[in-house]
């Protein structure tokens, strides 16, 4: 068994061997409706107050975090919002559209555009922030993750990540390395969808993850650094693993794939154990410790509040909810 600060994974071996009572919650999750269409992407602000739901309605919706009320959206795009991303100081929110390649940048507080993304030349799958906020990256259709200057907008440095699109990207949260995750490569010569942890001082893989069959859908690095998770596919392996934070070492593997989150203390782990039910780990205590149910339909993104008692999930049911993480601890 090795520890890793406050959480606890078995490495090397088989399948964590957690209990496998879980409960849902009660009472329920407070459902908020508003998007006409399906719901595909969700992030907070960095202090808690809000957090932001972008849709196939073609509008990013603001929520109170406290109160669950709608506040003034983001409204001038042209299509889908596929993706968002909200930068470190909370005054900045990315977002890209479908058809694209389109991400642009917006002022969080003025509502207005600030500027459009120039150079990409196929799809936007995935967005983060640099730790820094100096950069947003973006992961593309042709596998290229390509850096962004914030300030300026300006193309700078990117690396072809994969032979498929990038799924998702994460930054270690000092900023010195980066995961990114592909689906599987088309062709009679395709290998299995891969993760791969990047050295950034390089720009050249430390580890490249291939235990998944059908590709690695989502990647998260835990708060703390010292692991990340790589969620297989939601439709093959429903399984994710966990590595070593700083040298990509296999640690463990848990039930549920498709979506991974953290919670800001590093402790629980958040998956889907079906499509649209979501599984909560506790990783010190090394057991599921509830299920989230209600989502008629796919959950498509989830994302814990900076201070861990809430997780927000989307869905293709045109709702948002949010979840009390408090009560099941």
């Amino acid at each position: 068994m090795k520890v890793l600060g406050a959480v606890a994974v078995a490495a090397m071996t088989a399948t964590l061997a957690y209990g496998q009572q879980t409960i849902q919650p009660p009472g329920g999750p407070r459902i908020l409706v508003g998007h006409p269409l399906p719901v595909l992407c969700v992030a907070f602000s960095p202090d808690g107050k809000r957090f932001y739901t972008g849709s196939k309605d073609q509008t990013v919706q603001v929520w109170d975090a406290e109160t669950g009320q709608p506040q003034p959206a983001f409204k001038d795009f042209k299509g889908p919002v596929f993706r968002i991303a909200i930068s470190p100081d909370g005054e900045t929110l990315a977002t890209a559209e479908r058809p694209g390649p389109l991400v642009k940048l917006w002022d969080t507080i003025t509502r207005l555009e600030v500027s459009t993304l120039e150079g990409l030349e196929s799809e936007v799958y995935s967005l983060a922030f640099t730790p820094d906020g100096a950069s947003i990256v973006v992961g593309t259709e042709d596998g290229k993750v390509v850096w962004f200057d914030v300030e300026t907008g300006t193309k700078g440095d990117e690396i072809k990540a994969h032979l498929s699109p990038v799924l998702s990207i994460a930054f270690s949260p000092d900023g010195k390395k980066l995961l990114t995750s592909s689906s599987v490569p088309r062709g009679p010569k395709s290998r299995s969808g891969e993760a791969k942890l990047w050295d950034l001082a390089t720009k050249e893989p430390l580890r490249i993850i291939r235990r998944h069959s059908r590709g690695v859908e989502c990647v998260a690095y835990a708060p703390d650094g010292k692991f990340f998770a790589a969620a297989g596919s939601r439709y093959a392996d429903r399984n994710t693993t966990l590595w070593h934070g700083q040298t990509g070492e296999y640690l463990g593997t848990v039930k549920g794939s498709g979506l991974a989150a953290i919670s800001p203390d590093s402790r629980l782990l958040a998956v889907l154990a079906s499509r649209s039910i979501v599984r909560i780990w506790d990783l010190k205590a090394k057991k599921p410790i509830a299920l989230f149910r209600g989502h008629d339909g796919d959950v498509t993104a989830m994302a814990f509040s900076p201070d861990g008692r809430t997780l927000v999930t989307t869905g293709v049911d045109r709702t948002v909810r949010m979840w009390s993480v408090a009560q099941v601890r």
